[in-house]
């Protein structure tokens, strides 16, 4: 799943249709934003969404599309820790 994982409302739903359609032995990979937990990343992330990610959008006309990004990275959980709690 590529950066759709956060739009998804109910996260424990998707992962279990995820895991039903999987062929035994497969894997799962999801790829979205993650909040790092070295600072200086994290800085340089909010940075980029502020500087150039939304005002690049913004020139298209998708504003709104992208300036929930630091928010949601903010608030979004991930790795092992979202898996235990979907």
């Amino acid at each position: 799943m590529g950066y759709g994982l956060r739009n998804v409302v109910d996260k424990h739903k998707a992962f279990e249709e995820m895991f039903r359609v999987l062929k035994p032995g497969s894997t799962v990979s999801v790829l979205d934003f993650n909040k790092s937990t070295q600072p200086f990343t994290a800085t340089i992330q909010e940075w980029m969404i502020d500087n150039v990610v939304v005002p690049v959008a913004t020139g298209y006309g998708l504003a709104k599309e992208y300036e929930y990004l630091k928010s949601s990275i903010k608030e979004f959980l991930t790795g092992l820790f979202l898996l235990k709690n979907c």
